[in-house]
């Protein structure tokens, strides 16, 4: 490069490779790797050839700038800081060519260090210290595909309880109860309706409705259902607001 990086910044950055290798890898050897492949990479050595022949103030585009250390190719986090800030500490995360993405993700996610951690765990693991496009989605799919994720993975989501069956032996033990509606409104002004089913002899009695409260609910219920028929032992619904 004409404008080559001062000793005292290219020893940071000679600092920070070795501890990126030892973080992820534990092997330096593969630093070497990746470098033959952003070579390889038609994309990232365009990028590579811009910066070894332009000079430093001029090789960075603002929206997706990029540095060479070492013969890596590297990209810088924070674009809108001044270039001397954006160069100290942890701010510059190494491209990783298209070639070796996947061995970057059975790190961060297969590695027994890692322990199969789930999408965002195992993507913080990576923006945090690599780069490539579309790192979220790739991430993301990988995990999706993983065998022992899925055949393993813990199902948090509340399980409904199970059902209880019930022998229903004579008029008006059991009743069920829904709501069938909106309907084009009546000149009562009416708009639902509320459907209640006797389980033992499957009487049905219908009432008509302008609102669907609990306080309607429960008016109904009283007035005409327990008023004529007596308290029943069970009353069927599908659990809505209004039935709560």
């Amino acid at each position: 490069s004409r404008n080559p990086l001062p000793d005292d910044i290219v020893n940071q950055h000679e600092v920070s490779t070795i501890e990126t290798a030892v973080n992820l890898w534990q092997n330096t050897n593969i630093l070497k790797d990746i470098k033959e492949e952003q070579q390889a990479d038609p994309k990232l050595k365009q990028i590579i050839n811009f910066l070894e022949t332009k000079p430093t103030t001029d090789s960075n585009d603002k929206r997706n700038p990029h540095i060479l250390v070492n013969g890596l190719l590297y990209k810088i986090k924070n674009s809108n800081m001044h270039y001397n800030q954006r160069i100290i500490g942890e701010k510059h995360l190494l491209v990783v060519p298209k070639a070796m993405q996947n061995k970057l993700l059975e790190w961060a996610h297969d590695h027994p260090t890692a322990g199969h951690g789930g999408q965002q765990k195992t993507l913080f693991r990576l923006i945090t210290r690599v780069y490539w496009e579309s790192m979220r989605k790739y991430v993301f799919n990988y995990i999706s595909a993983c065998q022992l994720c899925q055949q393993f993975k813990y199902n948090n989501a509340p399980t409904a309880s199970p059902m209880q069956l019930h022998s229903v032996n004579e008029p008006w033990h059991t009743i069920g109860m829904d709501i069938m509606g909106p309907f084009p409104t009546t000149a009562r002004q009416k708009r639902f309706l509320l459907v209640i089913v006797d389980y033992f002899t499957r009487w049905i009695e219908l009432f008509p409705l302008n609102s669907i409260t609990s306080i309607d609910i429960t008016n109904i219920l009283t007035n005409e259902i327990f008023s004529r028929y007596g308290l029943p032992k069970h009353i069927v619904s599908d659990n809505g607001p209004q039935f709560i």
